[in-house]
C-alpha cells in the first residue's frame, strides 16, 4: 500500500487498471452500482513531504480545498451488478458531511469517470449515511 500514490480525488492508476479489466468483460459484467460511503474520521493534520502539502484539511481534489480541518471521509466505489467485483476509485475529505451541491457534483463526476472507462452505472447506493447528512440533504 505504501507504494500507491493516493491523494484526494480519483486515482488515475486505479481507473486505468479497471479500464484494462473492463475491456475483457461482457456487456452484462460492465453493469455496475456507484457506491458512496461517508464516515466520521479523527481530526488530524500532518505534512506530506512528497507532495509538499499539509494534509488533514477539507479537500475535494479539483473542486477545491479549504482551511477547515476534515472530520469526514467520503469514498466512492464501483461494484458489479451481475459479476462479483468491486473497486474503490475516489475519495474526498470534508469538514462536516459533504454539502448537497458538492455531493451532486461528485456523483456526476464519478459516474462520468466510470462511463469513460466503459462501465455502465445503473444504480447509486449510499452506505452508512450519518444522521446529520439526512437532515441537511432533503
Amino acid at each position: 500500500m505504501s507504494s500507491l500514490d493516493l491523494k484526494p480525488g480519483f486515482s488515475p492508476s486505479i481507473l486505468q487498471a479497471l479500464k484494462v479489466k473492463v475491456k475483457s468483460t461482457t456487456p452484462d459484467e460492465k453493469l455496475c452500482t456507484l457506491v458512496f460511503d461517508g464516515m466520521s474520521i479523527k481530526e488530524a493534520v500532518c505534512y506530506d513531504p512528497k507532495h509538499d502539502v499539509v494534509r488533514g484539511f477539507e479537500d475535494y481534489a479539483h473542486l477545491g480545498r479549504s482551511r477547515y480541518i476534515a472530520n469526514h471521509a467520503c469514498a466512492f466505489m464501483a461494484r458489479g451488478l451481475t459479476a462479483n467485483w468491486k473497486q474503490p476509485f475516489r475519495f474526498v475529505f470534508s469538514s462536516g458531511t459533504v454539502k448537497d451541491v458538492l455531493l451532486k457534483q461528485l456523483i456526476f463526476i464519478a459516474i462520468t469517470e466510470l462511463e469513460q472507462i466503459g462501465l455502465c452505472v445503473k444504480l447509486l447506493s449510499v452506505i452508512k449515511v450519518p444522521p446529520t447528512w439526512l437532515s441537511q440533504n432533503p
